[in-house]
C-alpha cells in the first residue's frame, strides 16, 4: 500500500511513501533515543559514545534522522559501549 504524498511542484509526478520506510525510520529513531537515554543515564556524553564505539558523531545524527540505517555490528558496538558505560556506574 502507498500512501499519496504532495506533488513535486519541480517534476510534476507524485511521491509516494512507503509504509514500511516510515515503520523502519520510527523504530531506529526510537532505539536511537532508547540508547541516547541509557547513556544519559550513566552520564555519558552521546559524542564520547561515538568515539568509543569507533562510529562518527554525524553518522549517529544519521540514523537518528532515519538517512541511514546502521548494520547489527555497529549496533552491537553502540549497545556495547552504554553497557559498560553503566556497569562502571
Amino acid at each position: 500500500m502507498r500512501i499519496p504524498a504532495k506533488s513535486c511542484q519541480a517534476q510534476k509526478r507524485k511521491i509516494y511513501i512507503d509504509p514500511q520506510f516510515i515503520l523502519n525510520y520510527e523504530r531506529g529513531m526510537n532505539k536511537c533515543i532508547e540508547i541516547e537515554q541509557a547513556a544519559k543515564k550513566c552520564g555519558l556524553p552521546i559524542a564520547e559514545m561515538c568515539k568509543r564505539a569507533g562510529i562518527n558523531r554525524a553518522t549517529w545524527q544519521r540514523w537518528k534522522s532515519g538517512a541511514i540505517s546502521p548494520t547489527m555490528r555497529n549496533w552491537d558496538k553502540v549497545n556495547a559501549v552504554v553497557d559498560a558505560a553503566s556497569d562502571g556506574k
